[in-house]
């Protein structure tokens, strides 16, 4: 099962994430030299740390809530869609 600590250890190695929660998309990834959290149906992106300052990034990806569940708990309670899940 791929949980929380997984995340954490890709986004560590530069790996960028996508999957599909509460029937929306949404998107760890990175541009121009910064991580974003995004939503592709909303189009809201959150700006979570420069690329390289990881720490930060691991940090401020424990603070997005979606729907009101943080993103440690969607990812340790497996409730997002896993056919949906992308490591790039």
């Amino acid at each position: 099962m791929y949980n929380f600590n997984n995340l954490i250890d890709d986004l560590n190695h530069g790996r960028e994430i996508e999957f599909k929660f509460n029937n929306s998309s949404y998107s760890i990834t990175n541009f121009k030299g910064f991580w974003y959290f995004y939503c592709e149906e909303t189009h809201i992106s959150i700006r979570l740390s420069p690329f390289e300052d990881k720490l930060n990034l691991i940090n401020a990806i424990s603070s997005p809530k979606i729907i009101g569940i943080d993103i440690k708990d969607i990812f340790n309670h497996k409730r997002y869609d896993s056919d949906s899940l992308f490591i790039l």
